[in-house]
């Protein structure tokens, strides 16, 4: 069950969007769950999944999800003011608390929208 999918990302931007490339699950020929394990954050991110190009989903600390071979995931974030950030591990629960990669948003500059 291992997963071949590098979901490393780091974003660092003035203004929105701010969102992750589009990754495609690989690797794997069953059901697998992830968890979503945010190591820092500020209080103003409100933090969401996309999963084959769905509707959002919100997301909190050790939110799981399940993904099979060939679905598309997405991250993306709402950071509302210069300095606000996000980052969190896309970990695979099913083998063994694997992590798959960090991503980490941050907004820069004084701006808000």
């Amino acid at each position: 069950m291992s997963c071949t999918t590098d979901f490393t990302e780091s974003i660092s931007a003035s203004s929105p969007p701010f969102e992750t490339a589009s990754k495609t699950i690989a690797g794997i020929d069953t059901t697998i769950t992830l968890r979503l394990n945010i190591t820092t954050t500020s209080s103003a991110d409100t933090q969401r999944y996309y999963k084959n190009g769905g509707s959002e989903v919100y997301f909190y600390d050790e939110d799981t999800l399940t993904v099979v071979n060939g679905d598309t995931l997405y991250f993306s974030a709402d950071l509302g003011v210069g300095g606000d950030f996000l980052e969190f591990q896309v970990i695979n629960q099913s083998d063994s608390n694997t992590v798959l990669g960090t991503i980490s948003m941050e907004r820069v500059g004084g701006g808000g929208d």
